[in-house]
């Protein structure tokens, strides 16, 4: 370089392509940044959507489960075959909710055994969290030691479910199922 600052125009140049280059790195390097932030939004945002829903799924679940304690709870005949209003669960679930719905079922042939198609609905703490959960109940509660018994009868009730003889006969794969 002369003395007085300037240059020769070979220099010059070099200058001129230093202080452009210096711009396109500027650029390139901001524009990094935005499709950084950009991308990083884009997985935050993704992220946020997975644990809501994994959040969503939980409480689903555990309203299924406690339906299925308040189902089999009517079954077992721990609480009233009938229809109920919106009712409390006990402690530690007291901000669920349950309402057990209860309609006669009949297999379409008198003398059926007396059963009723109970519907629970448990709902969570948020009005968005409802599952409904139905099964059958019977109208004699459940006792120990006597299962299927015919009125009046501690014997098993023949369903006539299956042909056959004696247990003997009828065990394993030769019992046939009704037709």
């Amino acid at each position: 370089m002369k003395p007085g600052g300037q240059g020769t125009s070979r220099e010059r140049r070099r200058r001129g392509v230093a202080r452009a280059d210096s711009g396109a790195i500027l650029l390139e390097v901001v524009l990094a940044l935005v499709l950084f932030v950009f991308a990083a939004a884009v997985i935050g945002g993704g992220l946020n959507a997975a644990l809501n829903k994994v959040e969503a799924l939980r409480r689903e679940c555990h309203a299924a489960d406690l339906a299925a304690t308040v189902l089999a709870e009517v079954q077992l005949g721990m609480r009233p075959l009938q229809n109920s209003g919106w009712e409390s669960l006990e402690e530690p679930f007291a901000d669920w909710n349950a309402r057990v719905e209860v309609v006669p079922y009949t297999f379409g042939w008198d003398g059926g055994p007396g059963l009723s198609l109970v519907t629970v609905v448990v709902r969570g703490p948020e009005e968005r969290t409802h599952v409904r959960l139905s099964g059958l109940a019977s109208a004699v509660p459940w006792r120990a030691g006597v299962t299927n018994a015919a009125p009046g009868s501690s014997e098993p009730a023949d369903l006539g479910l299956f042909r056959g003889g004696t247990d003997e006969e009828t065990s394993g794969s030769s019992a046939t199922p009704w037709p």
